[in-house]
């Protein structure tokens, strides 16, 4: 590691606690605390809070005391209780005390005022009620929709109503028409001035609707930003999802060239320092660095070694009997082991050419991966290790003490624990358990005096079933403990891995990542 990297990322390797001696960047980035609050995942609602706060005071300026010299109303404080008059102050914000949206004059005058230009949504964020109260008191009080409040924002993406001659053949319109997101019809005006495309012929439907299923990405994951030079057409959403794969893998990329640092369950981005003066050389070193080898983990390894295996001082006897179909008498079968396992040659059904895969330490083979070397399934496999051949899957009767696991979209490294480790995750699964909860369960429980050790075991010995070990890096077999933090549950862990994103903006305009042909990269 070079100098400079150890200026601005140092690591403890001491022991860990969500108070700054977890083994994450320490307090000596220097700086960088000044960006906090641009660099977390708040930082749209804090714009959003201060938008609120200055249109408040504008609202609290206006002269109301030309709009209205009666400012009070009736209002039921709760059901089955009498009517009761409360006087308003519009000179003061609108809140559960002063209901200000109660009043015709008010809402009346802010929702049609040209200059704020307010929709339900704002005005119930000024009021700290929900959008569908301050609805319901328009059409109460009679305050008629805008004409021309054809475009609002919800759930962060801008929708908009289209005009009546919209008829897309693929979408049934509702009472008030067609409601399409805007960035969606950008593309499809611009598809549809611009036919010679193949993107064009390809996914529009009577030459200018865009076909359903095809989905329209925001490159720098802003979804209020609809430049056209920021979207992208997927044909469907798996496309989309692998797209989001691409980006996730810069991720692990630039946290590993501790171009983004981690602490205290928040991602940074170390804006004094850039990858790209690193040499190529370097480069890929850092990357690789964390990239753990499983041994055998390459099922065509695997059957390449099988083949070597001496198996005439095994068996002298590689005949097997079988039946082709259920209604005709069993043949004989001569098995040769030095050839691959496949349906003209199928050695699984052989018990000693089984044993000695199942119980051998070093192809860690469980019952998928057996499947994968005879080309059959999971279930077959399972069938004809345990219920044919009688071999039994206990922990100190399997000869492998590590194996991948998939889940999802990862491989995860599980190990064998100790027989007598009551974990409910080992026990529920034979014997085995993720190795970086193991990992970081038995440092926990080496260092009782922390205070993350104290909230999140049970027992003094074990995680908390809803607690999840995140991989800082992203890359599920780097079992190193200071690549591990500790999440209170499976919110927590979502929420720090889509921090992430509002990183991606910045990174594509400083040329740090790059997007081409639907997928994310590093540009180096």
């Amino acid at each position: 590691m070079g100098k400079e990297e150890q200026k601005f990322c140092k690591k403890k390797s001491t022991s860990l606690d969500h108070k700054g001696s977890y083994p994450q960047f320490d307090d000596e980035i220097p700086n960088l605390t000044q960006d906090i609050g641009s660099l977390t995942l708040t930082k749209n609602k804090k714009v959003n809070s201060i938008k609120i706060i200055v249109l408040k005071e504008k609202i609290k300026n206006v002269e109301w005391d030309k709009i209205s010299d009666d400012w009070s109303v009736k209002y039921l404080p709760r059901k089955g209780a009498e009517y009761e008059a409360i006087l308003l102050d519009p000179k003061q914000d609108c809140s559960r005390k002063n209901p200000l949206y109660m009043h015709k004059g008010w809402l009346e005058r802010i929702y049609n005022d040209e200059e704020l230009k307010l929709t339900d949504l704002t005005i119930a964020q000024i009021c700290d009620v929900t959008t569908s109260t301050i609805n319901r008191w328009r059409k109460k009080l009679r305050i008629p929709t805008k004409k021309g409040s054809r475009r609002w924002i919800h759930d962060g993406r801008v929708n908009i109503y289209m005009p009546k001659d919209y008829q897309h053949p693929e979408i049934t319109p509702n009472k008030k028409g067609v409601i399409r997101y805007e960035h969606t019809v950008i593309i499809e005006k611009y598809l549809t001035k611009n036919p010679e495309l193949e993107i064009s012929k390809k996914c529009l439907v009577k030459g200018k609707y865009l076909k359903k299923g095809y989905v329209v990405h925001h490159i720098n994951y802003n979804p209020q930003d609809n430049k056209l030079e920021n979207l992208w057409v997927f044909e469907n959403l798996s496309e989309h999802i692998l797209s989001g794969k691409t980006l996730y893998s810069c991720f692990s990329d630039l946290i590993k060239l501790n171009q983004i640092c981690f602490k205290n369950g928040k991602y940074y981005l170390n804006r004094h320092f850039s990858y790209k003066d690193l040499s190529l050389s370097e480069i890929k070193k850092r990357i690789m660095k964390s990239n753990v080898i499983i041994p055998y983990k390459n099922i065509d390894i695997v059957k390449e070694e099988i083949k070597k295996i001496d198996w005439d001082s095994l068996s002298d006897n590689w005949t097997v009997k079988y039946y082709p179909t259920s209604r005709t008498p069993y043949k004989t079968i001569l098995l040769n082991p030095y050839l691959d396992c496949s349906n003209e040659n199928p050695l699984y059904r052989h018990k000693e050419w089984v044993k000695r895969l199942v119980l051998d330490k070093e192809f860690n083979l469980t019952d998928s991966r057996l499947g994968k070397v005879c080309d059959i399934p999971k279930s077959k496999a399972l069938y004809w290790r345990e219920r044919a051949h009688c071999i039994y899957t206990k922990a100190k009767s399997r000869g492998f003490k590590q194996y991948l696991k998939k889940e999802g979209t990862k491989e995860i490294i599980m190990i064998r624990v100790p027989e007598d480790y009551a974990n409910p995750f080992a026990m529920n699964n034979r014997g085995f358990m993720r190795e970086h909860r193991y990992i970081m369960e038995r440092h926990l429980v080496e260092h009782p005096e922390l205070k993350i050790s104290q909230k999140y075991l049970f027992d003094d010995k074990y995680l908390k079933l809803t607690c999840v070990v995140h991989h800082i890096n992203f890359d599920s077999n780097d079992n190193r403990l200071e690549n591990l933090w500790v999440c209170e549950n499976e919110s927590e862990h979502q929420f720090i891995e889509r921090s992430l994103v509002i990183f991606v903006d910045e990174l594509l305009k400083s040329k740090l990542i790059v997007f081409r042909k639907g997928e994310y990269s590093l540009d180096y």
